[in-house]
């Protein structure tokens, strides 16, 4: 069996080929290609950090801690399938682009550093 210093260079080559990463100043993140990449990471890549009880460090721009819409999509609550509920604030939205997009303009500082898409 290969150690974790063995697996990491084939985990980082794979992160690579499968995501591009941009560090978010003023640019345009897509929020869901962002939410399919997170899906992936949190599927296929943080689960074999866990199973060597790693941790990916906040350097890496792969960091869940990093996630640009991270922060944001913990903080979404369907409570039906017409109903979405910001946790920052408690208002509700039909569908879950709404609630996006009052993420984008009533809580923009709970964005973070880097997308991951």
């Amino acid at each position: 069996m290969k150690t974790l210093n063995q697996m990491m260079p084939f985990t980082i080559i794979m992160l690579y080929r499968l995501i591009s990463v941009s560090m978010v100043t003023s640019s345009f993140c897509p929020r869901l290609e962002s939410k399919l990449v997170r899906r992936l990471l949190n599927k296929e890549i943080i689960p074999f950090y866990q199973q060597f009880n790693a941790v990916i460090p906040h350097s890496c721009p792969f960091s869940p801690s990093r996630d640009i819409y991270g922060y944001q999509e913990e903080n979404k609550f369907e409570e039906s399938a017409t109903k979405w509920v910001c946790d920052f604030c408690g208002k509700s939205f039909y569908e879950e682009r709404f609630l996006d997009q009052h993420f984008d303009n009533r809580h923009p500082e709970t964005k973070r550093e880097v997308c991951v898409t």
